[in-house]
């Protein structure tokens, strides 16, 4: 049986708490920095250089704030995987090691604490 098929013959789940605030400006910052450099790239074929350069660090400094951001609850989980999964170049970014095991630890962080064991050392 597909995955998809699996997943819609399972009860829905309800997320009572609301995002949190941390989540979700992480979301949005990321969500501008690749809106800003997407427009950049689309609307000139011979673009700044340096405004490029400028966009890309700045779109690496949000992706790198997203990943390192922990999840309070499971409704933040879910909106930062929802955000991964709409994301072509999140998507991409995660399979550049740093990025993909930061988001790995900050996943674990919050599975420690729902579950109430210690924190991950982070090794």
């Amino acid at each position: 049986m597909p995955a998809t098929a699996v997943a819609a013959s399972l009860p829905a789940v309800a997320f009572p708490s609301p995002t949190d605030a941390g989540v979700t400006e992480a979301i949005r910052r990321h969500s501008e920095a690749a809106s800003a450099l997407d427009e950049l790239v689309g609307r000139q074929s011979d673009y700044d250089e340096a405004e490029h350069d400028w966009l890309c660090d700045n779109l690496a400094d949000a992706t790198w704030d997203f990943v390192a951001t922990v999840p309070a609850n499971m409704r933040s989980l879910a909106e930062m995987l929802r955000h991964i999964r709409g994301n072509e170049l999140l998507s991409a970014d995660l399979c550049v090691e740093e990025f993909s095991v930061r988001f790995l630890l900050s996943v674990e962080e919050f599975a420690c604490s729902a579950a109430g064991l210690p924190e991950p050392s982070g090794d």
